[in-house]
């Protein structure tokens, strides 16, 4: 009876289950986003948002949930209900870089959250200051190895891309250089546009307001081709330090345990909107580049790119303990 009992009640919750997703949404889908209002993941979210909203019929709802290199946002979706209705617009900052370099952090990856899609790749910029006499990454290794760290660069934090690819670049050209951590890439834009460091990784979205101003140089992008929207920078392969060639990521992601009725209907419709000749232009106007990556393949990718920063973290001992 017993038996028979559990086999009822495990039959009423697939089919509850089956209709929850096949009903889903019937509600606003917030979407959170770790950073503050107006950078380039901000941006993707708000757009992706836009389009997810007419396509499932029910208000995509970003909200900025910025905090401790936006840790609190996975954390947050994390301890959400699996239903499908509070999902993390997140980057590979928080998903790939952070779990390999602060052994404390509040999640685990992959095991606490659903991967739906990867939403856009994009390169990383190395900018100078227009005080130095440096016009290309020739001259830039020259100077930094005569001068061993003295040139200092700047990014949005421990421990994030911005630093760790300045860490990669300096391991593949043979250089000492010196990192300087803001809270956030704005300020360190700010200061390398006023000449007080020297350099900084950034996307194109955080240097866009000085493109073609004069105020900074691109030396190189960090992609393995170079990019529309600076096609006269020449990628870190082509000054031999192709060792260091990375792309970052923005990614829709949920809970842990999403039916996967729900998960599949969020990664078409991911799909379905990136098609869209308006958004693709939108987010590569950017330097933001579609390529969507759904479920296994998704998670898959990301454990590998796990695997290999947390052997940059042993090789050099970067640790957040804070």
């Amino acid at each position: 009876m017993l038996t028979a009992l559990s086999l009822v009640l495990l039959s009423l919750a697939g089919a509850n289950c089956a209709k929850a997703a096949d009903d889903y949404p019937n509600k606003p889908i917030e979407v959170i986003v770790g950073y503050l209002p107006g950078g380039a993941t901000d941006f993707a979210a708000r757009v992706l948002a836009e389009s997810l909203s007419t396509s499932l019929g029910q208000p995509v709802i970003v909200n900025n949930r910025p905090g401790a290199s936006s840790a609190l946002a996975v954390d947050a979706v994390k301890r959400a209900d699996p239903d499908g209705y509070t999902l993390l617009f997140g980057n590979n900052d928080a998903i790939a870089i952070l779990p390999a370099v602060k052994p404390d952090v509040a999640y685990k990856i992959p095991d606490d959250l659903t991967f739906i899609s990867r939403v856009v790749e994009f390169p990383l910029v190395f900018a100078v200051s227009t005080k130095l006499p440096l016009n290309a990454m020739k001259d830039f290794v020259e100077y930094a190895k005569a001068n061993p760290g003295k040139f200092n660069y700047g990014s949005s934090g421990v421990g994030g891309s911005l630093h760790i690819e300045g860490v990669r670049m300096a391991l593949a050209a043979g250089i000492d250089i010196t990192h300087v951590a803001y809270k956030g890439a704005a300020g360190a834009v700010t200061d390398l546009v006023g000449g007080q460091i020297d350099g900084m990784f950034g996307t194109v979205k955080d240097i866009s307001a000085h493109l073609n101003t004069g105020t900074i140089k691109l030396l190189a992008v960090t992609s393995p081709e170079r990019v529309p929207v600076v096609p006269d920078v020449p990628t870190l392969a082509e000054a031999g330090l192709g060792d260091a060639t990375v792309t970052g990521w923005f990614a829709l992601m949920g809970p842990a345990n999403m039916p996967k009725e729900v998960t599949d209907k969020l990664s078409k419709a991911v799909a379905d909107a990136l098609v869209k000749p308006e958004v693709a232009k939108r987010l590569a106007d950017s330097g933001l580049y579609t390529s969507p990556l759904a479920g296994a393949e998704f998670k898959d990718f990301v454990v590998k790119q796990l695997d290999t920063f947390k052997t940059i973290a042993e090789k050099q001992n970067i640790r957040i303990t804070d």
